[in-house]
């Protein structure tokens, strides 16, 4: 899929530099973004089926930008507006990361036309999961751990697929509205996700469910899908799923991943551990288990964060 074409119309030079650098330097692989200061080269761009968006400076918004055959958002000066306005608007002096989220929902609302077939090998990141149902907080630690460990070189994106985990409240949009979004068909999460995800230690992040049960009724279907629309997505190498969920969904997760850790505690519930085990291997989940590599939790894990960064970093950089 290419990337979209989002044009800038405004007087304002200053703000449109700051906002095309922005774009340069943190969204260049999403949005290709043009700027327009008169009429003439706008309506020939837009005629030409050059802009896939068009943002407007409030100020410049007339009946000839209005009839332009394209999607309009207003670039407001104004932070309260009227419901009755045409055309969604955007405050424009917000953290930019706020303005491109914002973009990012009113793009991710067309129905996706396919405009390029992609002619790469193997564009899909590298899938690494934690699964550990025994051990929830330290699979969650882990798990977040390593994504802030890989996030220093790399663009990683951390995947809540849990329940009721430490780090995530619930409030914030998540796996639940993005799977809801992705089954409607013509839909794609390349620029839903950008909208969705926020930054936590120099990782994306990828809030878990809305409420608890929204897990239990995931499919294998909804992963699978899940799964390939990275196909569409080119903005990062590797994605950490926090799997915190049993059965073939588990199951499905599992066999996407080039490695697949259990952090364990010997010293602390073994008999789940054995437990566990036991159950799967009678469920026929025991291929499941295989590709699972234990990992035996340091001392110290639990009092203090250096050591587990300490501990996570020697262990990642052996694998």
């Amino acid at each position: 899929m290419g990337r979209e074409n989002v044009a800038l119309y405004t007087l304002d030079t200053r703000y449109a530099e700051a906002f095309v650098n922005f774009s340069l330097r943190s969204e260049k692989e999403k949005i290709i973004v043009k700027t327009f200061t008169n009429n003439e080269s706008l309506e020939y761009a837009v005629g030409n089926n050059q802009v896939d968006l068009l943002l407007v400076d409030g100020m410049l918004m007339d009946e000839r930008i209005e009839k332009l055959a394209c999607n309009k958002v207003i670039l407001s000066r104004k932070k309260y507006i009227s419901k009755q306005e045409e055309n969604p608007a955007i405050f424009m002096y917000q953290r930019a990361e706020v303005v491109f989220k914002q973009i990012y929902d009113l793009l991710a609302d067309k129905i996706v036309e396919e405009k390029f077939c992609c002619a790469a090998i193997d564009s899909m990141p590298e899938f690494i999961g934690v699964f550990s149902p025994c051990y929830p907080l330290e699979r969650e630690q882990f798990a977040r751990e390593a994504a802030e460990y890989l996030a220093v070189n790399e663009k990683v994106l951390f995947v809540n697929l849990a329940e009721l985990t430490e780090y995530d409240s619930g409030d914030e949009k998540g796996i639940s509205e993005l799977l809801l979004f992705i089954q409607q068909e013509g839909r794609s999460m390349m620029y839903k996700l950008p909208a969705m995800v926020r930054q936590v230690d120099g990782y994306d992040c990828l809030g878990g469910v809305r409420h608890y049960q929204d897990l239990r009724d995931i499919s294998e279907e909804d992963i699978e899908r899940f799964i390939r629309q990275f196909e569409t997505i080119d903005a990062y190498s590797k994605v950490i799923l926090d799997i915190g969920v049993m059965g073939p969904v588990a199951k499905c997760l599992t066999g996407c991943c080039t490695k697949v850790w259990m952090p364990v505690n010997q010293k602390m519930g073994i008999g789940r551990q054995n437990h566990l085990k036991h159950d799967m291997s009678i469920e026929g989940q025991g291929r499941l288990m295989e590709r699972v590599t234990e990992i035996e939790i340091p001392e110290g894990w639990y009092q203090r964060k250096d050591i587990r960064k300490k501990w996570v970093k020697q262990l990642m950089s052996m694998a």
